[in-house]
């Protein structure tokens, strides 16, 4: 009986690798996701952070301040549609840029860095794009095209109004 438990348990655990596999390879623009992120430092540490992940439709906006106030930490759910994750996605190949990552040093000093990195044909992005920063300033207005997008989408999403009032509220 114990053999026979063990025999199923195999046999089930290679059934999944190969179901996995075979998702994988099937893999077409329709399943496009990325995760974006932007990091804002000071001194070398992070202090306020907007991440976003296109498959969870997760956005987080975290605030640190170290024990001078409190911190902010605000969530909300933006789900971007499949048209507008094609458009992202067509842009991304129509300006093919060699990063997917931006950087802002002052003094040597990193105060800024934005990077985009999305999960279709893994193995080919891995090799082309990093999250390195990129001096050469074409490369730079390629990239800052495609977070321009992609953060103009986020902002225009009724979720993100709703979560970040204030910043639509005219003075």
């Amino acid at each position: 009986m114990k053999s026979l438990i063990i025999a199923f348990f195999v046999i089930f655990s290679f059934s999944g690798c190969k179901s996995q596999k075979r998702n994988n390879s099937n893999f077409n623009n329709d399943n496009i996701n990325f995760k974006y992120s932007r990091l804002y430092y000071k001194d070398s540490v992070v202090v306020e952070s907007d991440m976003y992940n296109s498959y969870t439709g997760l956005y987080q906006y975290k605030e640190y301040n170290f024990g001078f106030g409190e911190d902010k930490n605000i969530s909300t759910t933006i789900k971007l549609s499949e048209k507008e994750l094609q458009n992202i996605y067509q842009l991304y190949l129509l300006l093919n840029p060699k990063y997917l990552s931006e950087c802002t040093y002052m003094d040597g000093k990193l105060l800024y860095k934005s990077t985009i990195a999305f999960n279709v044909n893994a193995a080919k992005d891995e090799t082309l794009k990093s999250s390195e920063c990129s001096n050469d300033k074409k490369e730079n207005e390629k990239y800052s095209k495609i977070e321009t997008l992609v953060y103009d989408l986020i902002m225009k999403s009724p979720e993100y109004r709703k979560a970040f009032y204030w910043e639509f509220i005219k003075k």
